[in-house]
């Protein structure tokens, strides 16, 4: 039993080891634009789950560094969360965030955990309340296709009155704005040849460059044939 343990326990370190160093396309993200699929909780009772709500988001991320990402996302929410009784309880909710993401490792390589801080706000029924998102994910990359982000944020909020501390989790998927274009490098010109009499003898060879002659009398001509070049 133990040697099985072992063995499994080695199988998953070298997954790991294929996973991390394995690399994929540039270090560096450009510009890219995607959507996730959310669930929120606004009961925020952690590590309890409460009642999670669907939203979807769409997202414009980019880095800055090799391990150093920004985003903007607009999040939409079928809620109708809302702390103030007297106002109308809407069924949805907007949200506008802008965060930092630093990495592990830059973005040539295929799995990559990362962490995030941010700033958002967000409308709730008739009122706008700012919060903090905190948290983590892991990032697949796709190579040229794009990437695929599992998140999960604690939103911390900075007005109780107007807003609970919340769960926030997303699967988002982007892609490049603009793809990478392999630079295409020129094959090398042939190299010139000078044989102005062309008689298989270069000219740098050739004692007669301008009469076509034989190659074991160094170019020259012999028209009689005695074996003595002309």
């Amino acid at each position: 039993m133990f040697c099985k343990y072992i063995k499994c326990s080695i199988f998953l370190l070298a997954i790991s080891s294929m996973a991390f160093s394995q690399k994929y396309g540039s270090p560096k993200k450009g510009s890219h634009i995607g959507f996730s699929g959310n669930l929120v909780d606004f009961s925020a009772s952690v590590p309890k789950i409460g009642k999670v709500e669907p939203g979807f988001s769409i997202i414009f991320l980019r880095g800055i560094t090799n391990n150093l990402d920004f985003s903007l996302r607009y999040n939409g929410l079928f809620t109708e969360y809302n702390k103030n009784p007297q106002s109308d309880r809407s069924q949805y909710a907007n949200e506008f965030e802008g965060a930092l993401h630093a990495k592990a490792l830059s973005d040539a390589h295929f799995l990559t955990p990362f962490v995030t801080a941010g700033v958002g706000i967000g409308r709730y029924g008739e009122s706008w309340a700012p919060y903090a998102p905190l948290g983590g994910g892991l990032q697949f990359n796709l190579s040229d296709e794009g990437f695929i982000l599992l998140q999960a944020n604690y939103r911390a909020a900075f007005d109780k009155k107007k807003l609970d501390n919340n769960m926030f989790y997303s699967v988002a998927y982007t892609v490049p704005l603009s793809q990478r274009r392999e630079k295409v490098v020129p094959p090398p010109p042939p190299p010139v040849v000078l044989d102005r009499d062309g008689d298989g003898v270069l000219d740098a060879d050739d004692k007669c460059p301008d009469t076509p002659g034989l190659a074991a009398l160094q170019g020259c001509p012999d028209r009689d044939g005695d074996g003595i070049a002309d």
